[in-house]
């Protein structure tokens, strides 16, 4: 089991109290921009992606339209018949 060091020479203590003053410092426009990356970033970021990727296959798709195998069409015709 681990131990705390009484010391209080804890590298990761250190690192925390640096980095609260690092945010003591940083100006309030900045506080802000990071509340709003913390907030909203994650689901902008998957917003964006999900654009890009649709924007990506409606690309690509007017290019290369073609018409399905008539092979794929029988493989497609049982799981209908189970879906209805």
């Amino acid at each position: 089991m681990a131990v705390l060091a009484e010391s209080g020479s804890n590298p990761d203590v250190d690192l925390l109290y640096d980095i609260n003053g690092l945010a003591k410092d940083a100006p309030h426009w900045f506080d802000r921009v990071v509340e709003f990356v913390g907030e909203y970033g994650l689901l902008v970021a998957m917003v964006l992606l999900v654009v890009w990727c649709w924007w990506s296959v409606r690309r690509r798709g007017t290019r290369t339209r073609r018409r399905p195998s008539p092979g794929s069409c029988g493989r497609r015709s049982p799981l209908r018949s189970l879906s209805s």
